[in-house]
């Protein structure tokens, strides 16, 4: 077999800077996977704002409501000059204005009078309409009370301990809480595996089609068949290494929840995704000739089905052209059934459908690279070197 044992060769040349790719990739996959998974330990939080409350009326009512938005709020004590407070905005000391007006009270209880409070907030700013909400909630509360004839003192105290109480909420969604770095592991996977097969296995092909060892090649008895054999064989083995290595690192690094059968399914759909990826690197290095046009390649391919199909971005937030385009590439199908094991609490025989039907179609993009690449691989040979 002396195309893989030249292939052994070159990739024990190259051995040092293929090490320096799968450290640099290994780290970005790690620094994705811990940033991604820690921005799901909370999915809410209720976050005080810098507010400024210009208090006109000094009532028991506005009195009450500063209190009570200052229990959930930092109350910043500015002066009622508007030329400050507009400043105090724009440089985001406070991020939301709240004005009460003389006889905000009365008008309140007499419910005759269309005195309403003003506010100024940053714009399309969530925090002000999450304000907003807390405001319109109080004083509907207090409402309510007065329309039941509750006397006002009563009211407001009643208010205050109702929009006290709280309710602690725990969100559970079974396995998948054990197994979110796992998740987000294999959800930037595509990017580093496509990244590091070609750049990995791009030397080997750039050394392959220079002149003169296409020319020897092209005059030696070696069918075209067994080289190809030979090749793809080789980049079979080099791919199964690199891909073993990102595969030591997530169980060692999860070594409590990576044996699931969860696991075991993104195991095998990111193992049909490195057939994918070898299949891609087969058909390129049909074209390699130079580092700059490899480095060019790797990065368009990479980072463009990276940001198409839900790898950076997840598909949900995706319009629907887009995702429309994906479909046409294997990355959109990978994800997709990343998403779909991080959804299921149980695997059962009609929920793992769409996962199987995503497998299929990576694997019809797998077969469809090779055959193409050997029909390029079969053009060259009546077109020779020259």
């Amino acid at each position: 077999m002396p195309v893989f044992k030249c292939f052994g060769k070159i990739v024990k040349k190259n051995k040092v800077s293929f090490m320096i790719y799968i450290v640099i990739f290994v780290a970005v996959l790690i620094i994705f996977t811990k940033v991604g998974s820690s921005n799901t330990d909370t999915l809410f939080s209720d976050a005080a704002v810098p507010i400024a409350i210009i208090d006109q009326d000094g009532s028991a009512l506005s009195e009450a409501l500063t209190a009570y938005i200052g229990e959930r709020h930092q109350l910043i004590d500015l002066e009622n000059d508007s030329e400050a407070l507009q400043d105090a905005l724009f440089f985001r000391e406070i991020e939301y204005i709240l004005w009460i007006p003389d006889r905000f009270e009365k008008a309140f209880v007499s419910e005759g009078d269309n005195l309403k409070l003003e506010n100024t907030k940053l714009p399309d700013s969530t925090s002000g309409i999450y304000i907003d909400q807390q405001i319109d909630r109080y004083l509907a509360t207090l409402r309510a009370y007065l329309n039941s004839e509750f006397e006002f003192s009563d009211a407001l105290s009643s208010t205050e301990k109702d929009l006290a109480l709280s309710t602690t909420v725990e969100l559970s969604t079974g396995e998948q809480a054990e197994v979110s770095t796992i998740s987000f592991f294999f959800q930037y996977l595509p990017y580093v595996l496509i990244a590091v097969i070609i750049s990995a296995l791009g030397p080997v092909f750039m050394e392959f089609n220079k002149k003169e060892l296409a020319r020897r090649t092209e005059a030696s008895s070696l069918s075209l068949k067994s080289k190809n054999m030979q090749m793809a064989l080789g980049c079979i083995v080099v791919s199964l290494i690199l891909w073993g290595l990102f595969m030591i690192a997530i169980t060692v690094s999860n070594i409590n929840d990576i044996f699931t059968l969860t696991s075991a399914l993104r195991i095998f759909n990111s193992l049909i995704f490195l057939i994918i990826s070898i299949g891609i690197a087969f058909l390129l290095g049909q074209f390699l000739k130079n580092s700059e046009s490899l480095n060019f390649i790797t990065n368009c391919i990479a980072l463009g089905m990276s940001f198409v199909c839900g790898i950076f971005i997840p598909q949900e937030l995706l319009g629907s052209g887009i995702l429309f385009i994906a479909k046409f590439l294997p990355a959109y199908w990978y994800i997709r059934n990343n998403n779909i094991l991080t959804g299921m609490t149980s695997i059962t025989v009609a929920n793992i459908q769409p996962y199987l039907q995503g497998i299929l179609i990576q694997s019809a993009f797998a077969v469809a690279f090779f055959i193409v690449a050997l029909v390029i691989s079969r053009q060259k040979k009546f077109h020779p070197v020259v």
